[in-house]
């Protein structure tokens, strides 16, 4: 089993796949997709405790291996897509993180400009619990 951990472009997965059977066509392997979601100052925190692990694979006997692997932490962890599925979803959520983080620094940007506080702004607007307050209260902090 091959097992790409980090940020991958999507695609890739086939990529090795590819070059892989081209280079040693008799040789059985798998390629999984097992993107990290860790956060930067609670690295071995969110490895210990995942939200989530999710498995990008599309062999049977790859998914059993990475099940069992990761038993510890319980099934209901675990999701299982295709191999690119996988690899988005990592790009995915660093995206949509960058978009808040984006967001709530125009925002803090605005309240200077006008006298508004967004410290009062970011906890009125976090608390709707559809958009959450983790990354609104952090970045109206750190300005």
């Amino acid at each position: 089993i091959i097992i790409t951990k980090s940020t991958v472009p999507a695609g890739t997965g086939a990529k090795i796949e590819k070059f892989l059977a081209e280079i040693a066509p008799n040789i059985e392997f798998s390629v999984v997709s097992n993107p990290e979601f860790l956060r930067e100052g609670f690295a071995i925190n969110d490895f210990m405790y995942p939200e989530r692990i999710v498995i990008g694979a599309e062999s049977l006997k790859a998914k059993k291996i990475l099940q069992e692997i990761y038993q510890y932490f319980g099934n209901d962890k675990l999701i299982f897509t295709d191999i690119i599925t996988a690899e988005l979803a990592k790009y995915a959520c660093n995206s949509f993180l960058a978009t808040k983080i984006a967001f709530v620094n125009q925002m803090a940007d605005l309240c200077e400009v006008i006298g508004a506080d967004i410290n009062k702004l970011s906890n009125g607007v976090g608390l709707d619990k559809r958009i959450g307050s983790d990354f609104f209260s952090e970045r109206a902090e750190e300005r």
